[in-house]
């Protein structure tokens, strides 16, 4: 039977009235467009064994062109195609949607051997995104195309400190002006240094961007004139912009470096594309376009995905216990505690080294914080803010009571997993302010000496040189093990979902603990004001929600949340 008989033969037991298809070539090429003519007029106005060009008008709306393209694989049959798309092009000035499989690769990761892909064709058209809905009356699913995404509200989007004006010589003036005083409170400084800096990104730091191209501009006038008529005073002129634009490209490769969040660099004179090109992809990926409330309908109003997200953690972060009565001594797998001596050595002052030394133990350009300054502003100008920061810290160790300014916190979703349908799917990773993050760290270096003490040794976090892959491969040769035991012994094995473990741990239950294993009440009353006097916003596609406060819960990320989750762990 021929290939288009029996395509036909198909095509007649499916659910369709409209139907073209273009004939294969042996086992290659093909193409089926099937339409329902109450639903949609469809013209199909040429075809080839690569591509099916169709005039589309959906009730009364205005048409427009529909390419359907199957590509071949060969070299030469793919110019033979995008020269046929040029000619569409040229053609019409109709809204145009090209899709289908172009046999081409979006990551290296589809290519073994020879050339890696280039990476402007994974780039480009990065505002466009494709969902896959549920399957209804076919096997297939329906494709929804959204074009142009508009961006997040530069209204809604937090301040974030650029590690390129560090570079520039007038940016320490503008630290120093908002430190101008040493009465001045912390929080009020940082709010001060916000507002400045960003007036001084307007005015004086300018767009790099846009210098870019006036210095491509101006060197291109340059040298053509050089060309016409040699001199003296342009090639000097020539130089001094041609430095100028390298400073320039060294501040867009440093700025697409952080937005990257990539922790290693690849070969080249400047890795600016790469970069790029990570932080395009990083971003696609992220992109929350639709998700399916709890009915399992599909939502992509943007305004209702962020009612749906906000009210979901706010309800996630709400405490089950209405009455929680402090017990005397909870009954503890592991019973132990500090003793007299340990207990005064936690109660320390906190010294000046102490706060420099953990501050400096900092990575420098981590995720931002809700005040937008990494940890690397604060090492690079301590002999301005340092005294600040030192009176802030010392103060939240002598009050137990730590700074709600201090103390914000922003949740970046992340996908746990390809395909985002539901927001199981999401991993919330609290992004902390600098100074909640020295307060932690101070805690974690004070409690790390007792916590091999404390902890129960059958327990797999705390042990050194061992990293979280390890334990897999630790429960699988333990299950393997227990596979080849013999003899009338019996064993069992329990896995416990710890799913949303860190989310619903509730504050009372970490204070009964922290009060068994004898924490002094100054640090307890610290670490509770730690987790319990934050406000939490939601970031969702580069935008920050309406803020709110949770009543239970830890933070990810965060070696002071762990080290609380695994002394609730001993229960």
């Amino acid at each position: 039977m021929k290939s288009g008989v029996k395509a036909d033969n198909i095509i007649r037991n499916l659910p369709f009235d409209g139907a073209y298809s273009t004939n294969t070539l042996g086992f290659a090429g093909g193409i089926w467009l099937l339409w329902r003519s109450d639903l949609v007029d469809v013209d199909v106005l040429s075809a080839t064994e690569q591509e099916i060009h169709a005039l589309i008008r959906v009730s009364s709306s205005s048409p427009w062109l529909l390419s359907a393209i199957y590509a071949s694989p060969r070299f030469v049959d793919k110019c033979v195609l995008w020269d046929n798309l040029k000619l569409i092009a040229d053609s019409h000035n109709l809204p145009w949607t090209v899709m289908g499989d172009f046999n081409e690769m979006i990551s290296n990761d589809e290519k073994f051997g020879g050339n890696p892909v280039c990476r402007r064709r994974i780039r480009a058209y990065t505002e466009s995104s494709m969902q896959h809905l549920a399957r209804l009356n076919s096997d297939h699913c329906p494709l929804l195309l959204n074009l142009d995404l508009p961006p997040p509200s530069a209204a809604n989007r937090p301040f974030r400190f650029q590690p390129m004006w560090l570079n520039h010589s007038d940016f320490p003036r503008i630290a120093k002006e908002a430190w101008h005083g040493k009465e001045l409170r912390l929080g009020d400084a940082i709010s001060e240094f916000s507002s400045l800096a960003q007036t001084w990104n307007k005015e004086v730091f300018r767009n790099i961007f846009a210098n870019k191209r006036r210095l491509l501009a101006r060197l291109l006038g340059i040298q053509k004139s050089l060309a016409r008529h040699p001199s003296h005073h342009l090639l000097l002129l020539q130089d001094n912009l041609s430095i100028e634009l390298n400073q320039i490209l060294n501040l867009e490769e440093e700025l697409w470096a952080i937005k990257a969040r990539t922790n290693w660099l690849v070969s080249g004179k400047r890795n600016t594309s790469y970069f790029h090109v990570s932080t395009l992809v990083r971003r696609s990926s992220n992109r929350i376009n639709g998700i399916k409330d709890g009915a399992g309908n599909w939502i992509f109003d943007k305004e209702v995905i962020k009612d749906l997200f906000t009210s979901r953690y706010k309800s996630l972060y709400q405490t089950d216990q209405v009455l929680c009565k402090l017990l005397p001594t909870p009954l503890l797998c592991w019973g132990v505690s500090l003793s007299t001596e340990e207990t005064e050595s936690l109660a320390l002052p906190i010294s000046d080294g102490e706060i420099l030394n953990a501050l400096n133990s900092m990575k420098p350009f981590k995720a931002p914080s809700p005040d937008g300054l990494h940890a690397r502003f604060f090492q690079r100008f301590w002999m301005v803010v340092g005294d600040s920061v030192k009176i802030a810290v010392k103060g939240n160790f002598a009050t137990g009571v730590m700074n709600p300014l201090l103390n914000q916190t922003l949740i970046a979703l992340i996908l746990k997993q390809k395909g985002l349908e539901c927001f199981n799917h999401f991993r919330p990773i609290s992004l902390c302010n600098t100074i909640y993050k020295v307060d932690s760290k101070l805690l974690v270096l004070r409690i790390k000496p007792f916590l091999l003490a404390l902890i129960s040794p059958f327990q797999t976090a705390f042990v050194t040189s061992r990293r979280g892959l390890d334990n897999v491969v630790i429960a699988q040769e333990l299950i393997y093990s227990l596979g080849r035991k013999k003899g009338k012994m019996g064993f069992m094995v329990v896995k416990i979902d710890l799913e949303k473990a860190f989310d619903r741990l509730e504050w009372s239950f970490v204070r009964r603990v922290l009060i068994h294993f004898g924490f002094p009440p100054s640090i307890i009353k610290l670490i509770l004001s730690c987790i319990s006097s934050t406000s939490t916003s939601l970031l969702l596609n580069g935008g920050r929600l309406d803020s709110f406060f949770a009543l239970r819960g830890l933070r990810q990320c965060n070696s002071l949340s762990l080290t609380y989750f695994f002394f609730a762990w001993n229960i």
